[in-house]
């Protein structure tokens, strides 16, 4: 059982090619690339640090990064590498500090659903939490923490309409299991 070739085409029918997967180099950082961070071991592709545009992994060769370069980023074309690298940097901080205010953020809106269940659970008013839970949290932590952990106790929502809306959609969440 021999396969016999396409005459046209030369391809054996019925083989598959397995397709080339080109991997980063650090020297392109030097064009104003580095590698994506959510590339995979399969997909691994490249992104521009000026605009942010993540390429195919077939584009991951010298002469299509230089050309998206001059394309889009004439102006940084004679730029150093020095450049590039500071920009990556600079990135890794704005990512990083996106990522601590996100989780901050989540933490806020979890201790202010956390206040809205204890509420709930005791049928106290809404107002609770902003008359009384919040001033003793502040007070309990300016003396046992001092005054950074007052300041993230204080952006803690709990408003007497916050705390209404968490409570509503506790209700929800009960009402659909």
């Amino acid at each position: 059982m021999s396969q016999k070739n396409d005459d046209k085409t030369g391809i054996v029918p019925g083989k598959k090619r397995k397709p080339f997967i080109r991997h980063y180099n650090h020297e392109y950082i030097k064009y104003g690339f580095i590698l994506w961070p959510n590339s995979t071991e399969e997909d691994i592709r490249p992104m521009c640090i000026i605009c942010h545009e993540v390429l195919v992994n077939d584009a991951m060769k010298p002469a299509k990064m230089l050309r998206h370069l001059k394309a889009k980023h004439s102006e940084l074309e004679k730029k150093p590498r020095e450049y590039f690298e500071r920009r990556k940097q600079e990135l890794g901080l704005q990512t990083k500090t996106f990522k601590q205010n996100f989780i901050h953020n989540m933490s806020l809106l979890k201790c202010s659903y956390l206040v809205a269940l204890r509420i709930a659970k005791t049928r106290k008013s809404f107002t609770t939490g902003e008359n009384l839970i919040k001033p003793v949290l502040i007070d309990v932590c300016l003396e046992m923490f001092g005054l950074s952990a007052v300041d993230k106790i204080k952006s803690i929502p709990l408003s007497n309409d916050t705390i209404r809306r968490r409570i509503e959609n506790y209700q929800r969440m009960w009402n659909t299991n």
